[in-house]
């Protein structure tokens, strides 16, 4: 192999690398899931509410952070969004359940902060 074509190809392996090490860091400053966020939240809502249980529920997004008999509330942690970040974002999950302590409807929201 000549001298030149070894410069070139160790040069692409150099960017190929500084363009992995650039995605990850931004990919690094979205929000990072929580067990309290988005992927446990989601799950509650690709069944049908009508067969969660308040212990299922809890058992997918763990203790709430308020609850009543009727309802219960989970706040997720702020994450910050964006580059550079400038923008802060909360999670928020609310499920309301019957008096036999079935779901009869699961909400979730984001706002800003």
């Amino acid at each position: 192999m000549r001298p030149g074509l070894r410069l070139s190809h160790a040069v692409k392996h150099i960017t190929d690398y500084l363009s992995l090490l650039l995605t990850a860091v931004l990919l690094g400053c979205r929000s990072t899931p929580d067990p309290t966020d988005m992927p446990a939240w989601d799950q509650l809502n690709t069944v049908p509410v009508q067969t969660l249980t308040r212990q299922r529920v809890y058992a997918v997004a763990g203790k709430p952070l308020r609850e009543t008999a009727s309802e219960a509330y989970w706040e997720s942690p702020s994450v910050k969004e964006g580059w550079p970040s400038s923008q802060t974002f909360v999670r928020k999950l609310r499920v309301s359940f019957d008096a036999s302590g079935h779901a009869i409807a699961v909400r979730t929201s984001r706002e800003q902060k």
